[in-house]
């Protein structure tokens, strides 16, 4: 069908490159991390209810420290910084990216919302 198209070498990894597996890496959980850039209190956000887990130097996993780790319910999201915005995957929304100017509200954007009385 897509016989014309050209192969993405750009995309493939050359083969001297290591791969490490996901299941021999096991990231560091901290609780709170501290946030890039932060100028708002911790607890005024309400981060004392997620785990924020530095997955690389510009990729945070965001997760609610009232579930159990091992638990995938427990995944609120994803934090990467693309060009100088951090973008936000929503677990509740994985079709759609939200874009924020800073850590704190990227975070915050990924909190669970009460509802209103």
């Amino acid at each position: 069908m897509f016989h014309n198209s050209p192969s993405a070498p750009d995309t493939a990894l050359p083969e001297y490159a290591p791969v490490t597996s996901a299941e021999t890496y096991t990231a560091p959980v901290l609780n709170p991390t501290p946030i890039p850039g932060s100028t708002v209190d911790d607890t005024a956000l309400g981060l004392g209810d997620v785990e924020i887990t530095e997955l690389s130097p510009t990729e945070w996993r965001v997760a609610d420290h009232g579930i159990e780790h091992d638990d995938p319910t427990a995944l609120l999201g994803l934090i990467q910084i693309v060009g100088s915005a951090f973008e936000v995957t929503n677990l509740g929304r994985p079709r759609e990216r939200a874009y924020f100017t800073s850590f704190d509200r990227a975070t915050a954007s990924l909190l669970p919302r009460g509802v209103l009385a």
